[in-house]
């Protein structure tokens, strides 16, 4: 009986713009002056069916209110999730352990908005429990080193990833360029997949 309610009044299902061109039409026949109706030939029209007309337009009023209320509800309590999960995400970027930055280095060594990285690596998952990088496809691809899927980097963590963070000295020198590549993580060799 419940599911049967649950169809009746599934207010998501219902076309809004429908709703919103009968209560135009039945506030146009309910409010239009006189001689208008009667140019138009809807008098006897609106004689017949006044009563239904009205409860029409009063039901499409409660309707788009509801509907609107539901969307200012929908957009606040977004936004506050929104501003919750980037409060979290800023965060968690300031608290990053050594091997999640030299992880996020692949992206700016790699020059790639998009990388495969190994899900199962406890590094991944800790920077996508933090959410700064999110699962960017709905698969994965197997290699000899193990199973990778594609990563970005979240576009609220995105602005504060930088060369201070990633500890990416400004001016390169060979002793910079090998202290880099010996931190990379050992899955960053895998190229048989890139």
């Amino acid at each position: 009986m419940e599911k049967i309610i649950d169809r009746l009044f599934d207010w998501d299902k219902i076309s809004t713009k429908l709703i919103f061109l009968l209560f135009l039409t039945t506030g146009i026949l309910l409010f239009l002056p006189d001689n208008y109706l009667y140019r138009l030939k809807l008098e006897e029209f609106i004689s017949e069916y006044g009563k239904y007309i009205g409860i029409t337009f009063i039901s499409t009023i409660g309707f788009l209110l509801v509907s609107f209320t539901s969307y200012i509800i929908s957009y606040i309590s977004n936004r506050r999730n929104t501003a919750k999960i980037k409060a979290a995400i800023i965060k968690n970027i300031h608290q990053l352990t050594y091997p999640e930055i030299f992880a996020l280095r692949e992206f700016f060594i790699n020059g790639k908005s998009t990388l495969q990285l190994p899900f199962l690596d406890e590094t991944i998952i800790s920077l996508e429990n933090k959410m700064i990088i999110y699962k960017a496809s709905s698969n994965g691809i197997s290699t000899v080193r193990g199973q990778y899927w594609a990563y970005s980097i979240s576009e609220y963590a995105l602005p504060y990833i930088n060369n201070d963070l990633l500890k990416i000295p400004i001016e390169f020198n060979d002793e910079n360029k090998t202290k880099i590549e010996n931190e990379r993580p050992n899955w960053s060799l895998d190229n048989s997949f890139r």
